[in-house]
C-alpha cells in the first residue's frame, strides 16, 4: 500500500533536490551520520519550542549530512531547520508561508496524531529489523493521520513503512528498490585489500599496484578509504575489479581524491569489465584538467569523449557513470559533462576502479544502483 498524499506537507528544502531522488546521497549520508533519528527529534524539539514538528529527513547539504526538521510555526508558516548529523549543531533555518487551507489541514492532522515522530521511527525499525531510518513524515492515509518511515535495510533495500499515527499500528511495508552494491570500507581492516577485490593491470611496467584500505579521517564518510599506491609508468592501467559483480545497465557513483602522481593523477570508474583488457572507463585527471570516457579493447584505449574540468590533487570529487543499453552519461560533482553511445560491450560485466601510470589515489563510497531509461535524463545538465 502506498502512502496516500491527501495532505503533503510542503517542506522548505535546504538543498536543490530531494534526498529520496538520489539514493546515493542517502547511502552516503547514512554512512557518515552520527546523530540518530531520535536524537534529531530531541534536538529539533528543543530548538522549535512551541512549534510543532512535522517531519525529519536525512539529507546532504554542501556534501555534509544533515537532518532537516520541518515545523508548523504559528498559524500558517512552515519552518525548516538543518541539524548537523555528525555534531548535532543547529545550522541553516528557512521559512515559508502556507495557504490557510494547508495550515488548517496540518493543524488538524497534528492534533489527531497520538504517536510522535520519535515513536514512529522506533516503530518503523520493529517492522524492518536491523535497518536505519532516514526519513519520518506525517501525512494522511484514507483521511486519517499516518506516518511514512523510510528505512534502509542491512542489505541496502529501501523500505517504506506506513503507520497509523493515532495507534502506531502497521498499515503496510513497501519495497522502494535497492542498491545493487555499496562499499564504504569503514568496517574493513586497514592495510588489507577487501575480500573479493582483485587488483589487475595491463601493459605492466613495474610491480602490480597495491590497493589497500587506509585510514581517511577527512573522507566523505570516515574513517576509512580504499587507496592505491603504484610506481608504474605511463603505459600501465591499474585496475581493481569486484569479483562476482555482473551489471549491464548500471548507475555507478564514487568519491575520488587524487593524492600524487607525476606522469598521471586521479582515476575513475570501470564497468562492463570482461577482463583487464576490455571495459569502459571514465576518469578525472587533475594534471590535464579534463574528464574523459574511454573504451579499452584488447588492451588498447580509445577516447569516446572529453570535457575540460578544473580539478586539484587533495580534493574530493564525486564521479558518476550511468550506462543503459548503448548510452553512457558521465558526471562530476552532479554535472553531466559527457554523453556518448557505444555498443562495443553489449553484455554485463564486472565493475571496479581505475588509475593510470603512477597515479596514487583514494576512493570512498562506491555504489552500484539500478539504471533504466527513466533514470537517464536528456535534459541539459540533468
Amino acid at each position: 500500500m502506498r502512502f496516500a498524499r491527501e495532505m503533503v506537507f510542503a517542506a522548505v528544502l535546504l538543498t536543490n533536490h530531494s534526498l529520496w531522488a538520489d539514493q546515493y546521497e542517502t547511502l552516503e549520508a547514512l554512512a557518515a551520520a552520527k546523530i540518530t533519528p531520535a536524537q534529531a527529534v530531541e534536538i529539533a524539539a528543543r530548538h522549535g519550542g512551541a512549534a510543532r514538528l512535522l517531519s525529519i529527513e536525512l539529507k546532504c547539504l554542501h556534501d555534509k549530512p544533515i537532518w532537516e526538521a520541518d515545523f508548523l510555526e504559528g498559524e500558517a508558516q512552515t519552518r525548516a531547520v538543518a541539524i548537523d548529523a555528525v555534531t548535532g549543531k543547529i545550522g541553516e533555518t528557512r521559512s515559508r508561508a502556507d495557504s490557510p487551507a494547508q495550515a488548517a489541514k496540518k493543524r488538524q492532522t497534528l492534533a489527531a496524531a497520538k504517536v510522535n515522530l520519535a515513536q514512529a521511527a522506533e516503530a518503523g525499525l520493529k517492522h524492518v529489523k536491523g535497518g536505519k531510518v532516514f526519513k519520518v513524515k506525517l501525512g494522511t492515509e484514507s483521511g486519517k493521520p499516518a506516518y511514512e518511515v523510510m528505512v534502509l535495510t542491512e542489505d541496502h533495500h529501501f523500505k517504506l513503512v506506513e503507520l497509523d499515527a493515532m495507534t502506531g499500528d502497521l498499515i503496510g511495508v513497501d519495497d522502494e528498490g535497492a542498491a545493487l552494491g555499496w562499499w564504504d570500507f569503514d568496517s574493513l581492516p586497514v592495510g588489507r585489500t577487501p575480500d573479493g577485490w582483485v587488483p589487475k593491470q595491463n601493459n605492466p611496467t613495474k610491480a602490480l599496484a597495491a590497493w589497500k584500505v587506509a585510514s581517511g579521517p577527512n573522507a566523505p564518510s570516515p574513517p576509512n578509504v580504499l587507496s592505491v599506491h603504484t610506481e608504474n609508468a605511463n603505459a600501465t592501467f591499474n585496475l581493481i575489479v569486484i569479483e562476482g559483480t555482473s551489471f549491464k545497465d548500471v548507475d555507478l557513483h564514487v568519491r575520488l581524491r587524487a593524492n600524487t602522481g607525476e606522469d598521471d593523477q586521479g582515476g575513475g570508474l570501470i564497468w562492463r569489465v570482461k577482463d583487464e583488457n576490455n571495459y569502459y572507463v571514465c576518469r578525472l585527471n587533475p594534471l590535464e584538467s579534463n574528464y574523459r570516457v574511454y573504451k579499452v579493447v584488447d588492451g588498447k584505449r580509445k577516447q569516446l569523449q572529453s570535457a575540460d574540468v578544473e580539478a586539484r590533487a587533495g580534493a574530493w570529487y564525486a564521479l558518476r557513470a550511468v550506462m543503459v543499453a548503448d548510452r553512457i552519461q558521465c558526471y562530476v560533482d552532479g554535472r553531466k559533462l559527457l554523453e556518448v553511445t557505444d555498443d562495443t560491450f553489449k553484455d554485463g560485466g564486472m565493475i571496479g576502479l581505475w588509475t593510470k601510470a603512477d597515479a596514487c589515489s583514494s576512493f570512498d563510497d562506491l555504489a552500484a544502483l539500478s539504471a533504466d531509461q527513466r533514470r537517464v535524463s536528456s535534459r541539459p545538465g540533468a
